[in-house]
């Protein structure tokens, strides 16, 4: 189980953090769920108390330090990305293993500044949309570079990302789809708020589809369904026969 925990629907917003995180931490303790929670630094920064009870009881990973996609720096800036944003939530105290790259988008370097910067593990692959998911397909944790990768799963093969905003936005055929080993979703897809107006409105009107207590209603009655137990991508990764975190 996963949480990007980011920036409000593409906006500087992060008015979800202090209105859903609590409320997720209150639901996966009722369900015996430990989540890990990819946080951008610049967040971490701003609500440290929040991170902090995140921490308690799930893992707390870098979501990079701003929401900006890696593949458009230079490699400086990528490595200055990885090391802010896990410095700021080391600085809180807490430890940092995991790396997940803002939208999935990455460069081939990705993994030499991965273990440079001193993560163990890194979940930024995924599958669809070529040209921003443009990864080879891959469904297994594999290691490079002697970091571990997790990759993200689909709902189906091929077809789409295992995202609480895709199985919002084909809800219900949706309910069809294979439970994947893994799925991620995003605090603000909780809340009903608009959605800014400088996305194209295709994009617009996905982020829209069954938002706020549809999207919290679709979410629990999917783990109502599941039959299986939600682990963190740290417990994830020492359960490995061939990696020991």
């Amino acid at each position: 189980m996963t949480v990007d925990v980011e920036y409000d629907y593409e906006t500087e917003k992060s008015d979800s953090v202090p209105l859903i995180v609590p409320r997720l931490l209150d639901y996966f303790r009722k369900k015996k769920i430990t989540a890990t929670f990819f946080v951008l630094g610049k967040i971490a920064e701003k609500y440290p108390a929040i991170v902090k009870d995140v921490a308690k009881e799930h893992e707390v990973a870098s979501h990079c330090y701003d929401h900006v996609a890696l593949s458009s720096l230079s490699i400086p800036e990528q490595e200055n990305q990885l090391r802010k944003g896990k410095k700021a939530i080391e600085d809180l105290g807490i430890e940092c293993n995991g790396v997940r790259a803002p939208y999935y988008m990455i460069e081939k370097n990705h993994f030499t500044l991965v273990k440079k910067v001193g993560f163990r593990y890194d979940s930024s692959i995924s599958t669809f949309f070529p040209g921003r998911y443009a990864h080879m397909p891959q469904s297994k944790p594999f290691i490079r570079e002697m970091v571990v990768e997790i990759p993200v799963p689909n709902w189906l093969p091929f077809f789409p990302p295992a995202g609480l905003s895709y199985y919002r936005f084909f809800y219900p055929l949706s309910k069809a789809f294979q439970l994947p080993s893994m799925i991620y979703l995003h605090p603000c897809e909780f809340m009903d708020a608009p959605i800014t107006k400088e996305l194209p409105r295709i994009i617009r009107n996905a982020y829209a589809r069954n938002q706020g207590e549809k999207a919290w209603k679709i979410f629990t009655d999917l783990i109502e369904r599941s039959d299986c137990e939600w682990k963190s991508c740290r417990e994830y990764v020492k359960s490995l026969p061939s990696f020991r975190m």
